[in-house]
């Protein structure tokens, strides 16, 4: 098996269902990448969600464990080649965390270009591939043949994915305390309402309870919580809070999800919003504990939530005021000498 380089402008290729993009480089309709564990792929989305959005390649992408001709089990990576410029940033990513990356459309796919084929490479020798082999990869003096086993779907991983301690990550400045959500025991709520209203803290609040699963499950109810977006907390008023027992602090990623301060997701939640639904809102705590609450979150201001005092016994009838007319109000004038003479003369005309 032998590969060529792909000259510029050359228009004809023996790899089935590649061609030339307008920049000249060799490009199918897909991206394949292996990695030799999950782990690399799980690297290779890291990665790529801190440099660009995943939204993009989440329409066809597809996580699939597969077998090779000699018994060994690798995770492929299927992207859209939505261009040439994506293409690069993948390939570029996928080699650093130990992958390898090869474009092409239905069976075959050729080992994407490099510093020394800077228009990508050719299969000049495409022989039958055998009737148990689902699709083929080429590169350099080899070509390796794939059997999908199972198929992991991207919402699966992304959720069993365990957020990480941050070093830090406790200590957020200006811009990270602009919007925040906190997530309070029923028994502290009024307190923290009460105290946020005081410090004249704008936030506001709503009652959430956790979805479950089982039709059974008579504890859902006791799992609920208020949950509270406050704007531009103080910092003494985070640090309280976060040595509180009772109250969570967490971080939106998105319009549908958020993380606990002090934590991060492996992969960065904004670039995959479109994974979350409209009518969720999933909050990341850590111990790999995921709540999802219905979205999007209805709130109100606490300040219609603080408590007012009444006393029905105290009954007090209204006062009535009747109209009459204005009091006259008389001013007593009275001329008096002067000690000495005027600086000026003033003269007031009285009628």
């Amino acid at each position: 098996m032998a590969l060529e380089h792909v000259a510029q402008g050359q228009t004809r290729f023996f790899t089935p269902g590649v061609a030339p993009d307008p920049r000249g480089i060799v490009l199918g309709r897909y991206c394949v990448m292996t990695f030799a564990t999950l782990e690399g792929a799980v690297s290779w989305f890291r990665l790529y969600s801190s440099e660009a959005a995943l939204d993009e390649l989440l329409a066809n992408l597809a996580i699939t464990k597969c077998r090779t001709a000699l018994g060994s089990r690798e995770i492929v990576v299927q992207i859209p080649a939505v261009s040439s410029y994506a293409a690069d940033r993948a390939a570029r990513l996928c080699r650093l965390v130990g992958g390898a990356m090869y474009t092409g459309t239905a069976k075959h796919f050729v080992k994407y270009r490099d510093d020394r084929s800077p228009y990508g490479y050719d299969a000049v020798d495409i022989g039958t591939m055998p009737a148990t082999t689902d699709f083929m990869v080429h590169g350099d003096e080899f070509a390796q043949g794939y059997l999908r086993e199972g198929d992991l779907p991207f919402a699966r991983l992304l959720f069993r994915l365990s957020i990480r301690k941050l070093p830090g990550g406790e200590h957020l400045d200006d811009e990270d305390r602009s919007d925040l959500l906190l997530a309070v025991a029923r028994g502290l709520s009024e307190g923290i309402i009460r105290y946020l209203w005081r410090n004249r803290v704008e936030a506001q609040a709503g009652l959430f309870t956790p979805g479950s699963s089982s039709a059974f499950d008579d504890h859902a109810r006791d799992r609920g919580y208020m949950l509270i977006r406050v704007r531009a907390l103080p910092e003494r008023i985070l640090a309280l809070f976060l040595g509180t027992p009772g109250i969570d602090v967490f971080r939106p990623t998105g319009p549908n999800a958020a993380v606990a301060v002090g934590y991060q997701h492996p992969i960065d939640l904004a670039s995959c919003a479109s994974v979350f639904p409209a009518e969720t809102f999933h909050v990341f705590w850590p111990n790999d504990r995921v709540d999802v609450l219905p979205g999007p979150i209805a709130l109100s201001d606490i300040a219609d939530l603080t408590r007012v005092d009444l006393d029905l016994d105290r009954l007090r009838d209204p006062r009535t005021y009747d109209g009459a007319a204005v009091e006259p109000i008389g001013v007593e004038l009275k001329l008096a000498a002067a000690m000495g003479p005027p600086r000026r003369v003033v003269a007031t005309l009285i009628p």
